[in-house]
């Protein structure tokens, strides 16, 4: 099976500069809907979208060309679209996890259910446990 990327893995996307394809590194912040970027080993600026009026639009900060902009943010938008497909075609697949519903418990611990089915092992059964020494 293909590993799935994350959100917030690093990837690259090329730009042309002057005539010439060029890598760059866009590295996602976990916490925010920020891109920093670099060039080789050097880092180039952040990269982000802002809501003017109805409109989504770029924005930038650092030595980032005001001409790349456009080109930055659609193949970080293409890369975006591309993880949420590989998400939607694993979730079709299946990831092969019963659902919480469906899991009753292991068979040791089905003489200890208080009656729901659950298979849980009430706080009773816990003492004298490593889980009551707080207590």
């Amino acid at each position: 099976m293909a590993k799935i990327s994350e959100p917030w893995e690093p990837f690259d996307i090329q730009v042309v500069i002057e005539g010439k394809m060029e890598k760059i590194l866009v590295i996602p912040d976990r916490e925010e809907a920020k891109y920093e970027l670099f060039d080789d080993h050097t880092s180039i600026g952040n990269v982000w979208t802002e809501l003017k009026g109805t409109a989504t639009v770029w924005c930038a900060e650092g030595m980032i060309a005001r001409e790349l902009l456009d080109q930055i943010g659609e193949q970080i938008e293409q890369n975006r679209e591309w993880l949420l497909s590989e998400e939607g075609e694993q979730n079709q697949r299946g990831s092969g996890i019963i659902p919480g519903a469906q899991i009753q418990g292991s068979d040791a611990d089905l003489d200890k259910s208080d009656g729901n089915g659950s298979g849980l092992i009430p706080d009773e059964d816990l003492r004298g446990s490593d889980a009551d020494i707080d207590r």
